[in-house]
């Protein structure tokens, strides 16, 4: 890793930015490959975080009901 690959990683964990902070290279490549917009980066990383969340927040709820 790099410095700044270091300090995304610290500032996700800080942040608790789990995904982000273990998807975000892959999805970067991804972005680059197809030419997308910084926007289009913003957008996929965060859904990918949002999508962590909710499927944490459901697993927490069948552990709470059960």
């Amino acid at each position: 890793m790099n410095l700044q690959q270091d300090r995304i990683a610290m500032l996700c964990e800080v942040l608790k930015l789990d995904r982000i902070g273990s998807e975000w290279p892959a999805i970067a490549q991804w972005a680059a490959a197809q030419d997308n917009s910084h926007g289009d980066f913003l957008e996929k990383i965060l859904n990918v975080e949002n999508d962590a969340r909710l499927e944490r927040q459901q697993e927490n709820r069948k552990q709470g009901a059960g």
